[in-house]
């Protein structure tokens, strides 16, 4: 009996094995400045990003000391990726940090912020999807 995997398991490992700390600093940066651009309270950071601190994520290039677990990593990929939509979506940043911030009915009454700092890589990817399928829409 064959099942149809999402990821391939081998190639995940190798692609988060490539990845450096430095890699990771760069990544942590990306994020916060992300998060800031959103009007993300820093006390929500370190629910967004399971497992890290505040401070780390503050001053990444001094504080992050070891390389991110492939659940960490996920995670900045995700707020990246919803980055990138939302961009594709909305010309101004207000609208951007608007559609993060507000409730939607299509997300049975959450907000998007709501999803990302449940703690779910699940509902964080699924959040993904549903924005992917507005920018194909």
């Amino acid at each position: 009996m064959s099942y149809a995997l999402s990821v391939n398991p081998i190639v995940f490992k190798e692609r988060n094995n490539a990845y450096t700390l430095n890699d990771d600093q760069v990544a942590v940066s990306r994020f916060k400045r992300i998060l800031e651009e959103w009007g993300v309270q820093p006390a929500l950071w370190a629910n967004i990003l399971v497992g890290i601190s505040i401070q780390t994520i503050e001053a990444p290039e001094q504080k992050l000391d070891q390389r991110l677990t492939p659940d960490q990593r996920e995670r900045l990929f995700l707020v990246a990726s919803y980055d990138d939509a939302l961009k594709a979506l909305f010309l101004q940043e207000q609208h951007r940090r608007e559609w993060i911030q507000n409730k939607h009915q299509s997300l049975d009454g959450y907000s998007p912020l709501d999803i990302l700092t449940c703690g779910s890589l699940l509902a964080m990817d699924e959040l993904n999807d549903y924005l992917q399928r507005i920018i194909r829409s």
